[in-house]
């Protein structure tokens, strides 16, 4: 065996440490970013945006980047897991699930099949997240309806297979049975 190796078993060990520490250093620093530079864009006022990020010596596309990770939520170690292409992907197509403003969206998951499908009634919250509801079938007449609240990423790491709006989904279904009329209403309205 050569002398060398416990040498470059040293030189590995070490820079494979530095890639966690550097790359958790990484998104912590970008989400810091987004977070500033998102109160900055509020500060600024109308038209002067710009002028201050070329200030910064930030791209415009940078900035985007940061941003959209901490408006979406994502934390320090999602993002040094999933790398920064995922992680803004993902950010980037929950936000896209988001409703208007005020407004409801219905998510649909599963199989054309009724007793696969599960629905999911959406909304905006304040904040990085989203409180939904989600009424699944789970046998003949029965459905599952449960109520989260999740950061707005993880919406665009599902996969969703069709998203509806109307002003249907701004019912909130608190009971079995009001979960049932939803599903009849969703039915009929399509």
């Amino acid at each position: 065996m050569s002398n060398r190796l416990p040498i470059l078993a040293s030189e590995a060990k070490k820079a494979h440490k530095d890639v966690g520490t550097f790359t958790g250093m990484a998104a912590v620093q970008a989400l810091k970013a987004g977070e500033v530079l998102a109160e900055a864009k509020a500060l600024c006022g109308h038209g002067h945006w710009a002028a201050w990020l070329r200030s910064t010596s930030i791209s415009e596309r940078s900035a985007q980047r940061y941003m959209l990770m901490h408006r979406a939520g994502l934390k320090p170690a999602i993002v040094a897991d999933l790398g920064f292409a995922a992680a803004e992907r993902y950010a980037g197509l929950g936000m896209k699930l988001l409703p208007a403003e005020g407004g409801a969206a219905c998510l649909v998951f599963g199989d054309e099949d009724i007793d696969h499908v599960g629905l999911a009634y959406w909304w905006r919250a304040t904040g990085p997240h989203v409180v939904y509801w989600c009424i699944q079938f789970i046998g003949e007449g029965e459905v599952l309806h449960l109520h989260h609240t999740i950061p707005i990423w993880l919406l665009g790491a599902m996969e969703v297979d069709r998203v509806e709006r109307h002003d249907l989904y701004k019912l909130q279904p608190a009971t079995q049975e009001e979960a049932l009329d939803f599903i009849t209403r969703f039915e009929d309205a399509a």
